[in-house]
């Protein structure tokens, strides 16, 4: 990577951003000040393409990302490009480490704002298919949902927190 294009990427940088309340230790982030993408990534043109901000950091501390590998975040931070708060790890270790940091909140059943069902319905189509006469393809059309949405529900994949 050139000298010319570190120049352009570190000028979009503050290097006086917020100290991770969890670690501490880390230090300050270093906040991308440019365009932001989804869940608030910074964003860089490089060759010929939009790329999110902390992998154009981790490409130029390192040199390369490992194939296979998405950079992450120990300081939970999006617009963070400082490599001492990224670290490599495939997409089940960035969803292990979201898990454990509590960041992802599920919402069961009706609170969650994605529901197409209410717990009755719910309650009404594992009744019905246990006791036979309906299938999958039918609660579906009835409720307006996919056959994979009932077979989870079924099988108890899906709103697993009803009786």
């Amino acid at each position: 990577m050139d000298d010319r294009l570190k120049r352009r990427f570190w000028a979009k940088v503050d290097k006086s951003g917020p100290v991770p309340e969890h670690c501490p230790e880390l230090g300050p982030c270093w906040v991308w000040t440019a365009g932001a993408g989804g869940f608030g990534h910074g964003q860089f043109w490089f060759r010929t393409r939009m790329w999110k901000a902390h992998r154009i950091a981790w490409l130029i501390a390192e040199g390369r990302i490992p194939d296979g590998m998405s950079v992450l975040h120990r300081c939970d931070n999006p617009p963070c490009v400082r490599r001492s708060h990224l670290f490599t790890g495939t997409q089940g270790d960035n969803n292990a480490d979201r898990d454990r940091k509590g960041r992802q909140i599920a919402h069961p059943g009706e609170a969650n704002g994605r529901a197409k069902l209410v717990e009755a319905q719910v309650i009404s189509i594992r009744d019905r298919y246990a006791a036979g006469g309906v299938t999958q393809y039918q609660l579906a059309d009835e409720m307006g949902v996919h056959q994979a949405v009932i077979s989870g529900i079924v099988l108890r994949k899906f709103w697993s927190h009803i009786a």
